[in-house]
């Protein structure tokens, strides 16, 4: 009595199960599994694609040699670990997926495990991508579509319009330059989505994909490279009227990245007493190329510049930028200052000087080969024909001629220089009257 009641208090359960055996002796009973298999993870849990370790313990009064997993009617062994640990890789799961274990009991028999699962959360995914760049129009760019390129370069105001087609996605969100805040793609079917953005600088993006059970599930960074309008640039040369030194000639190029939209020519008027004129503008007519040339006249004469006036001018190119407004661009600027009274009496007096010691000299470099040439004529007459020494001799007086002859214009170049600054001066005073008068007479000799 004393064993029977130690067993009721320690193995109940044998005295349970011997007496349902008893009582049912009709039926067959099969021998109790020696162990079993438990999961570390009650519930396994995936995201798709990924891979998933399985890790199995086996609880019991003695335990397998090894355990097999049996999925999708294909059994694999699995690694044993320990005497109770057994595990298993599976290797990008899809889907939810469903699988048993067993392992060999004693006496041969099978042991198996009730059925598992391992529940696969659909992961959100971009299968693709386009972006439509719409160029600023007056940078003559056509528009493009790119697919499935993030990394772009692109002229400053384009505007970028994304499409992204999905799966298994509630939301896409980009952040731009690590900002705080994503901005939400604008959802336009099941699995497409589309967001729009102009671009002003270089910029970095993170892609964003979510869905209600993965949350920014996947990222992936790209970079926009902005290209600048850069400003425009203009080069002149200048020419003056050798005849006529007010009339100024002007030749130039321009050129832009994009498209030239305004040529000016532009001059400001100051006069003796340092007194500035309102500025005074004159737009040049072009074509919108990206390089052009130019050519320009200016007539001081129309200024009636008065002496000690000073005129300051310069050309100004405008470019086509419509993001920024447009740039421009100026030339060197140049000057042109007229003489005051006293600096062309001055000059006068010195140009006087200079011409009549010039014009003494070359009246008397004149006398002198007159008389050379009246001499060789003399030997000529007497000769039959023209030695090789005469010849020569008549070679060099010629060319003391022209000489002489080229001495006496650059005398009237400055006579006529001080006939224009006689023009400038209001009064002329009696002793430039007379000095030009005694020239004017050298002159005609």
């Amino acid at each position: 009595m004393l064993i029977l009641m130690v067993i009721l208090f320690a193995a109940p359960s044998l005295v349970k199960d011997s007496t349902a055996r008893l009582i049912n002796n009709d039926r067959d009973f099969e021998r109790e599994a020696p162990f079993s298999f438990v999961l570390q993870e009650e519930n396994p849990t995936v995201i798709q694609y990924d891979d998933y370790d399985l890790q199995v313990e086996v609880e019991g009064e003695v335990f397998p040699a090894e355990v097999f997993i049996n999925v999708d009617n294909y059994q694999y062994r699995l690694t044993k670990e320990s005497e109770t640990l057994f595990t298993y890789r599976f290797n990008n799961l899809q889907r939810t997926t469903a699988f048993n274990l067993f392992a060999p009991g004693l006496r041969g028999q099978k042991v198996n495990s009730k059925d598992f699962e391992i529940d696969v959360l659909k992961k959100p995914n971009i299968l693709g991508f386009d972006i439509r760049l719409d160029y600023p129009g007056y940078t003559g760019r056509k528009d493009e579509t790119i697919q499935n390129v993030g990394d772009l370069s692109m002229p400053q105001g384009t505007r970028l319009s994304w499409s992204f087609n999905a799966s298994n996605t509630n939301s896409v969100d980009l952040r731009f330059n690590n900002a705080s805040e994503t901005q939400a793609a604008e959802r336009k079917g099941e699995n497409l989505f589309s967001y729009q953005r102009r671009a002003l600088k270089d910029e970095t993006y993170m892609l964003y994909v979510s869905n209600e059970h993965l949350p920014f599930a996947d990222s992936i960074g790209y970079a926009l490279n902005v290209i600048p309008d850069l400003a425009p640039s203009i080069s002149v040369e200048a020419f003056a009227d050798s005849t006529q030194t007010t009339q100024q000639y002007f030749a130039g190029e321009a050129s832009d990245d994009y498209g030239l939209k305004n040529l000016s020519f532009n001059y400001q008027k100051t006069n003796s007493r340092g007194q500035q004129q309102p500025p005074v503008s004159t737009s040049i007519k072009i074509s919108g190329d990206r390089n052009i040339q130019y050519s320009y006249a200016f007539n001081l004469e129309e200024l009636d510049l008065k002496p000690g006036d000073q005129i300051s001018y310069f050309f100004e190119i405008f470019d086509n930028d419509a993001i920024n407004g447009s740039k421009s661009a100026r030339t060197q600027v140049m000057n042109y200052e007229l003489p005051s009274i006293e600096e062309l009496e001055e000059q006068e007096e010195q140009n006087s000087d200079e011409i009549k010691e010039q014009l003494k000299e070359s009246l008397k470099e004149s006398r002198r080969i007159q008389e050379e040439m009246k001499k060789l004529r003399e030997k000529m007459l007497q000769q039959k024909e023209m030695d090789w020494q005469t010849k020569k001799e008549l070679e060099k007086l010629l060319e003391q001629q022209k000489k002489l002859q080229e001495e006496i214009n650059k005398a009237k170049e400055k006579f006529e220089e001080n006939l224009q600054n006689q023009e400038q001066l209001s009064e002329k005073s009696e002793e430039i009257l007379e000095k030009q008068e005694k020239l004017q007479e050298l002159l005609r000799r």
